[in-house]
């Protein structure tokens, strides 16, 4: 088990498990690991959501701050996934 979804993908070359990772996350790793990717079976998945957590130890922490601030400003420039046709 691994909370890594980019590691997971390479454990899982070979098997037959499956992975439900992030679409951009899928279609990166699907040449490198040579994996197939499928539609889920599902029509609505909508209620996922990326969530930063961090301890009370670096939560006034400079360098911590600057990076979620990064991670939130990136995050708020990128376009929805499109919906499934």
């Amino acid at each position: 088990m691994t909370t890594d979804a980019g590691i997971a993908a390479f454990l899982l070359k070979g098997t037959r498990l499956i992975l439900v990772p992030q679409e951009r996350l899928a279609m990166a790793l699907a040449e490198v690991v040579n994996i197939k990717l499928l539609e889920l079976p599902i029509d609505e998945w909508n209620f996922l959501t990326e969530t930063m957590v961090w301890t009370t130890r670096t939560d006034r922490d400079p360098g911590h701050r600057w990076l979620r601030r990064q991670l939130s400003e990136l995050a708020a420039t990128m376009p929805p996934i499109r919906p499934r046709s």
